[in-house]
């Protein structure tokens, strides 16, 4: 199958990722102090997160091989999910369970994306 006869939503997703990324990294990196909380992340934990994040926009948004830059965003995810397990969870067992929940099911999509993509080629 060819990238143009992919469904809409595979050839827009990692525009789509890449905008929401950059809110969220923004946000984080930005206003570490204010957003963090909300993730129940130490402002040095937010703005490291938020790097992390915006890391990634440039490829997301203008990368030629998004594909790469989807299961990138997946990595990312896992290795996000991981920290909230093993560190936020020590201060916040119910936030952690919930976000490395929804780092998980993003990964499963970011997947899936991804191998959509790299298939089509």
């Amino acid at each position: 199958m060819a990238q143009d006869e992919l469904p809409a939503f595979i050839r827009t997703a990692p525009r789509a990722v890449g905008v929401i990324t950059l809110l969220i990294g923004a946000g984080l990196a930005l206003a570490p102090e204010k957003a963090g909380p909300v993730a129940a992340l130490e402002p040095a934990e937010a703005r490291a997160f938020g790097i992390a994040d915006l890391a990634l926009v440039p490829g997301l948004l203008l990368g030629s091989d998004k594909a790469r830059w989807m299961r990138a965003r997946a990595a990312l995810n896992v290795a996000m999910a991981g920290y909230y397990a093993a560190v936020v969870g020590r201060r916040r067992p119910d936030v952690a369970k919930s976000a490395a929940g929804a780092l998980a099911a993003l990964t499963v999509a970011d997947s899936t994306v991804a191998r959509a993509l790299r298939r089509a080629g």
